[in-house]
C-alpha cells in the first residue's frame, strides 16, 4: 500500500484540488430542490425583459447539451471545453437566479441588476429563509471570519474522501475574495480596511459558481497545463455539467412554482 505522500495526485494537485471540490459539489446537489416560503400570491405581468432571459436560458441550455455530446464522442475535447465550462454554468445559474428574485420580490429592478448586488440579494433570501435548500448544506452563511477559523489538515484538500470538504471550498471562497479585493483596490496586500471588509463578508456554498466564474477570469485554470490522463478532464467536465444541470433543475422547479402562483402559467 502506498503511503499518502505517494499518491499520484499529488503531481498535480491544482487540478485535482478542483476536481475533488467539483465532485463534491455534483454530489450534494443530486436531486437537489428548493422552495420559497413567502406570498406569492400578488398577481404580475410578465415584462419582454423575462421572455429576453428565457430564451438566453434555453440556448445556453442547448449549448451546453451540445458540448456534452462533444465531450462523449471526442473525449480529449474535455481540456477545452473545460476552460469555459465555469462561465457558460455562472450565466445560466445568474440569469436564474435574476428570474427567481424578480418574481419573488415583483421588483423589475432585479432583471438587469449586478452580479454582486444579486448574490447578496440570493444570501439574503437564503439567511431568512425566504428560500430554502433541500440540502442543508447550502442553506449556511458562513462570514469570512468564520472561514478563517476553520482549521483543515494540511494536504487534506488533494484526498478523494474527506469530511472536510465544506470547509475547504469556503476557504478557497476566502482566498478569491482576497484576490478579488487586491484587484478592486489595486493594491499588493490587504490592509486593515480591506481585511475587515472581507471578515464581515458572507458567503454561500452555491457562490461555488461565482467564485469558479470569477477564477477562469482573472486566475486563468492554471491546472490545466498540468500533466493530467485525459480521463481525468472527462471526469471533471461531466461533474461541473451534472452539477450545472442539478442546480438548473432546482431553479426550474422553484421559478414554475412561484411563476404559477404570480402569473397562472409556468415560464419553462
Amino acid at each position: 500500500m502506498t503511503s499518502f505522500a505517494e499518491e499520484p495526485f499529488l503531481n498535480h494537485p491544482e487540478f485535482t484540488t478542483h476536481k475533488n471540490y467539483t465532485a463534491f459539489m455534483r454530489e450534494v446537489s443530486i436531486d437537489l430542490k428548493f422552495k420559497c416560503n413567502c406570498d406569492v400570491s400578488k398577481k404580475l405581468s410578465i415584462p419582454e425583459t423575462v421572455n429576453r432571459k428565457i430564451r438566453l436560458i434555453r440556448l445556453t441550455v442547448r449549448n451546453l447539451e451540445m458540448e456534452m455530446r462533444m465531450v462523449s464522442a471526442y473525449p480529449e475535447y474535455a481540456q477545452v471545453a473545460i476552460s469555459w465550462m465555469p462561465v457558460k454554468s455562472y450565466y445560466l445559474i445568474f440569469n436564474l437566479t435574476l428570474l427567481l428574485e424578480y418574481l419573488i420580490s415583483t421588483n423589475p429592478a432585479f432583471l438587469t441588476t449586478s452580479h454582486l448586488n444579486s448574490l447578496r440579494q440570493f444570501r439574503s433570501l437564503l439567511k431568512s429563509k425566504t428560500l430554502e435548500f433541500s440540502n442543508e448544506i447550502f442553506n449556511s452563511i458562513k462570514t469570512g471570519e468564520e472561514i478563517e477559523k476553520m482549521k483543515v489538515p494540511k494536504s487534506d484538500n488533494l484526498r478523494v474522501h474527506t469530511e472536510r470538504r465544506e470547509e475547504q471550498i469556503f476557504r478557497k471562497f476566502v482566498v478569491y475574495s482576497k484576490d478579488f479585493l487586491r484587484r478592486r483596490d489595486g493594491v499588493p496586500k490587504l490592509g486593515k480596511k480591506q481585511m475587515a471588509e472581507l471578515r464581515k463578508s458572507l458567503f454561500a456554498l452555491s457562490d461555488f459558481f461565482y467564485w469558479y466564474r470569477i477564477k477562469v477570469n482573472y486566475r486563468d485554470l492554471e491546472f490545466l497545463s498540468a500533466k493530467v490522463h485525459p480521463s481525468e478532464f472527462v471526469q471533471f467536465y461531466n461533474d461541473y455539467y451534472l452539477l450545472t444541470r442539478n442546480f438548473y433543475r432546482a431553479y426550474v422547479t422553484c421559478i414554475n412554482q412561484v411563476a404559477l402562483s404570480r402569473t397562472n402559467s409556468k415560464l419553462f
